[in-house]
Protein backbone atom coordinates (compact mmCIF):
# COMPACT_ATOMS: atom_id res chain seq x y z
CA UNK A 1 0.00 0.00 0.00
CA UNK A 2 1.38 3.09 -0.98
CA UNK A 3 1.94 5.90 1.39
CA UNK A 4 -0.93 8.08 -0.19
CA UNK A 5 -3.42 5.27 -0.66
CA UNK A 6 -2.80 4.49 3.51
CA UNK A 7 -2.95 8.00 4.31
CA UNK A 8 -6.36 8.54 2.34
CA UNK A 9 -7.81 5.08 4.30
CA UNK A 10 -6.88 6.73 7.11
CA UNK A 11 -8.45 9.74 6.66
CA UNK A 12 -11.80 8.41 5.78
CA UNK A 13 -11.61 5.96 8.58
CA UNK A 14 -11.36 8.97 10.83
CA UNK A 15 -14.27 11.06 8.88
CA UNK A 16 -16.17 7.72 9.39
CA UNK A 17 -15.65 7.13 13.02
CA UNK A 18 -16.28 10.94 13.61
CA UNK A 19 -19.39 10.57 11.90
CA UNK A 20 -20.59 7.70 13.73
CA UNK A 21 -19.88 9.29 17.42
CA UNK A 22 -21.33 12.52 16.82
CA UNK A 23 -24.68 10.22 15.01
CA UNK A 24 -24.88 8.73 18.18
CA UNK A 25 -23.89 11.78 20.56
CA UNK A 26 -27.32 13.28 18.29
CA UNK A 27 -29.23 10.51 18.69
CA UNK A 28 -28.82 10.62 22.93
CA UNK A 29 -29.28 14.38 22.85
CA UNK A 30 -32.37 16.44 23.58
CA UNK A 31 -32.66 18.63 20.78
CA UNK A 32 -34.77 22.26 20.46
CA UNK A 33 -35.16 24.40 18.20
CA UNK A 34 -35.34 28.60 18.26
CA UNK A 35 -32.15 29.31 19.92
CA UNK A 36 -30.15 32.88 19.23
CA UNK A 37 -26.64 32.77 18.51
CA UNK A 38 -24.07 34.98 18.26
CA UNK A 39 -20.29 34.69 18.32
CA UNK A 40 -17.67 36.72 20.91
CA UNK A 41 -13.57 36.77 20.29
CA UNK A 42 -10.90 38.64 22.04
CA UNK A 43 -9.82 41.72 20.01
CA UNK A 44 -5.94 42.93 19.24
CA UNK A 45 -4.83 46.02 20.07
CA UNK A 46 -3.13 46.27 16.93
CA UNK A 47 -6.04 46.25 15.08
CA UNK A 48 -7.62 49.23 16.24
CA UNK A 49 -6.46 53.11 15.82
CA UNK A 50 -3.77 54.10 18.02
CA UNK A 51 -5.58 57.92 18.43
CA UNK A 52 -7.56 58.79 20.41
CA UNK A 53 -6.21 57.31 23.62
CA UNK A 54 -8.19 57.01 27.26
CA UNK A 55 -6.97 56.03 30.48
CA UNK A 56 -8.51 53.50 32.80
CA UNK A 57 -7.42 52.25 35.90
CA UNK A 58 -6.25 48.50 36.05
CA UNK A 59 -6.61 46.41 38.93
CA UNK A 60 -3.16 45.86 40.82
CA UNK A 61 -1.75 47.75 37.44
CA UNK A 62 -2.73 51.15 38.11
CA UNK A 63 -3.55 53.75 35.00
CA UNK A 64 -3.04 53.13 31.78
CA UNK A 65 -3.52 54.41 28.36
CA UNK A 66 -5.17 52.68 25.29
CA UNK A 67 -7.18 53.33 22.54
CA UNK A 68 -10.87 54.31 22.65
CA UNK A 69 -11.88 51.90 20.36
CA UNK A 70 -9.97 49.44 21.19
CA UNK A 71 -11.15 49.76 24.93
CA UNK A 72 -14.57 49.97 23.43
CA UNK A 73 -14.02 46.49 21.73
CA UNK A 74 -12.29 44.53 24.67
CA UNK A 75 -15.47 45.44 27.14
CA UNK A 76 -18.07 44.18 24.71
CA UNK A 77 -16.11 41.15 24.16
CA UNK A 78 -14.81 40.95 27.41
CA UNK A 79 -11.13 40.44 26.99
CA UNK A 80 -8.56 41.94 24.47
CA UNK A 81 -5.03 41.54 23.58
CA UNK A 82 -2.26 44.58 24.09
CA UNK A 83 0.16 45.61 22.39
CA UNK A 84 2.76 44.20 24.95
CA UNK A 85 0.86 40.78 24.82
CA UNK A 86 -1.12 40.32 27.99
CA UNK A 87 -4.92 40.38 28.37
CA UNK A 88 -7.01 43.14 29.56
CA UNK A 89 -10.59 42.12 30.75
CA UNK A 90 -13.25 43.84 31.84
CA UNK A 91 -15.81 42.26 34.68
CA UNK A 92 -17.22 43.43 37.69
CA UNK A 93 -17.37 47.11 36.45
CA UNK A 94 -13.42 46.66 36.75
CA UNK A 95 -10.20 46.25 34.42
CA UNK A 96 -8.28 43.40 35.06
CA UNK A 97 -4.75 42.27 33.52
CA UNK A 98 -3.86 38.46 32.93
CA UNK A 99 -1.73 35.99 30.77
CA UNK A 100 -5.02 34.76 28.77
CA UNK A 101 -8.31 35.83 28.34
CA UNK A 102 -10.63 33.93 31.20
CA UNK A 103 -14.20 32.39 30.82
CA UNK A 104 -16.71 33.20 34.00
CA UNK A 105 -14.90 30.65 36.28
CA UNK A 106 -11.34 32.17 35.95
CA UNK A 107 -10.10 29.28 33.98
CA UNK A 108 -8.72 29.94 30.45
CA UNK A 109 -11.12 30.85 27.06
CA UNK A 110 -10.66 28.24 24.50
CA UNK A 111 -12.18 28.27 20.87
CA UNK A 112 -15.46 26.35 21.66
CA UNK A 113 -16.58 27.40 24.63
CA UNK A 114 -19.81 28.82 25.17
CA UNK A 115 -21.83 31.39 27.00
CA UNK A 116 -25.29 30.32 28.58
CA UNK A 117 -28.22 31.33 30.78
CA UNK A 118 -27.47 28.63 32.95
CA UNK A 119 -30.97 28.11 33.73
CA UNK A 120 -31.02 26.73 30.05
CA UNK A 121 -27.81 24.83 29.72
CA UNK A 122 -25.97 24.09 33.12
CA UNK A 123 -22.03 24.84 33.15
CA UNK A 124 -20.26 22.04 31.87
CA UNK A 125 -22.80 20.75 29.66
CA UNK A 126 -21.68 19.81 26.03
CA UNK A 127 -24.05 20.93 23.50
CA UNK A 128 -23.78 20.69 19.62
CA UNK A 129 -25.39 23.49 17.40
CA UNK A 130 -25.87 20.78 14.03
CA UNK A 131 -27.45 23.57 12.39
CA UNK A 132 -24.35 25.66 12.17
CA UNK A 133 -22.15 26.37 8.63
CA UNK A 134 -19.29 24.26 7.48
CA UNK A 135 -17.53 22.34 10.25
CA UNK A 136 -18.54 23.83 13.36
CA UNK A 137 -21.70 22.33 12.90
CA UNK A 138 -19.75 18.93 13.93
CA UNK A 139 -18.54 20.73 16.90
CA UNK A 140 -18.80 19.85 20.69
CA UNK A 141 -18.82 23.24 22.72
CA UNK A 142 -19.11 23.32 26.47
CA UNK A 143 -20.78 25.63 28.39
CA UNK A 144 -18.22 27.54 30.85
CA UNK A 145 -19.29 31.03 30.50
CA UNK A 146 -21.72 33.64 31.51
CA UNK A 147 -22.47 37.20 29.97
CA UNK A 148 -24.66 39.94 30.72
CA UNK A 149 -26.44 39.55 27.65
CA UNK A 150 -27.03 36.05 27.76
CA UNK A 151 -30.58 34.93 28.65
CA UNK A 152 -32.88 32.42 27.76
CA UNK A 153 -32.11 30.58 24.58
CA UNK A 154 -29.10 32.53 23.27
CA UNK A 155 -25.47 30.63 23.31
CA UNK A 156 -22.66 33.18 22.97
CA UNK A 157 -19.41 30.92 20.67
CA UNK A 158 -16.30 32.32 21.65
CA UNK A 159 -14.52 32.11 18.53
CA UNK A 160 -11.02 32.79 19.13
CA UNK A 161 -8.47 35.67 19.03
CA UNK A 162 -7.96 38.78 15.93
CA UNK A 163 -9.28 39.47 12.84
CA UNK A 164 -10.13 35.93 11.85
CA UNK A 165 -12.33 35.23 14.95
CA UNK A 166 -14.43 38.38 15.03
CA UNK A 167 -14.91 37.40 11.31
CA UNK A 168 -16.47 33.86 12.42
CA UNK A 169 -18.04 35.23 15.00
CA UNK A 170 -20.20 37.70 12.22
CA UNK A 171 -20.51 34.49 10.33
CA UNK A 172 -22.74 32.77 12.88
CA UNK A 173 -24.13 35.63 14.64
CA UNK A 174 -28.01 36.19 13.87
CA UNK A 175 -29.87 33.11 12.74
CA UNK A 176 -31.92 30.47 15.00
CA UNK A 177 -30.67 27.71 15.38
CA UNK A 178 -30.86 23.54 16.66
CA UNK A 179 -29.32 23.06 19.71
CA UNK A 180 -28.55 19.81 20.90
CA UNK A 181 -27.86 19.14 24.89
CA UNK A 182 -25.40 16.33 25.39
Amino acid sequence: MTGITQHIKVSITVVVIFFLLNSCALHTASCSNNWSITGYFTPFETDYPALPKQSIYIEAVGKRRFSQQFLKATRVEGWGKTDEGWYLGYFSNKWHRSKQPLNADGQPLTTGSIATDRHYIKRGRQVMIPTLPDVMSQQMFTANDVGSAIKKQHIDIYTGEGKPAEKLSWKITGKQHTVCKL
